[in-house]
């Protein structure tokens, strides 16, 4: 199995003013506001391009190991995946394109700040490995 971890630069829109912010995931430096609501949404966004010498016997899975708040969705290419519990994994093989995004929406959680603490990584795996 190959693994890809998927770092910087990473997009994070945070808050009802939407401030974007490039990072690293994990996100070190998780966002800094004096009252996080309920409803505090922090929206992580990457862009990359499709593992080179994928076959058709490959299986590419994404893997969120951590966060911080309510992993409310996650978008695969405009692909919509939601309601995960950490660590989440999903075979993206049939939704890779050549260019790529992912979006990882967080919602607070009673206070708590939305936040990527874990990596997030790519595995390619070959049938019969």
């Amino acid at each position: 199995m190959h693994k890809i971890r998927l770092k910087r630069p990473w997009q994070r829109i945070a808050g009802p003013e939407r401030e974007v912010l490039k990072v690293d995931v994990p996100d070190l430096e998780p966002v800094l506001a004096s009252f996080i609501s309920p409803e505090y949404v922090v929206v992580y966004q990457r862009n990359f391009n499709s593992p080179t010498g994928l076959t058709v016997a490959n299986t590419v899975q994404l893997k969120i190991s951590e966060w911080s708040g309510i992993l409310q969705t996650v978008h695969v290419n405009e692909v919509s995946f939601s309601s995960p519990v950490a660590p989440w994994e999903i075979d993206i093989s049939k939704f890779l394109q050549r260019h790529n995004r992912i979006e990882v929406k967080l919602v607070s959680a009673a206070g708590e700040v939305p936040c990527l603490t874990g990596s997030v990584v790519l595995m390619i795996q070959e049938d019969g490995e």
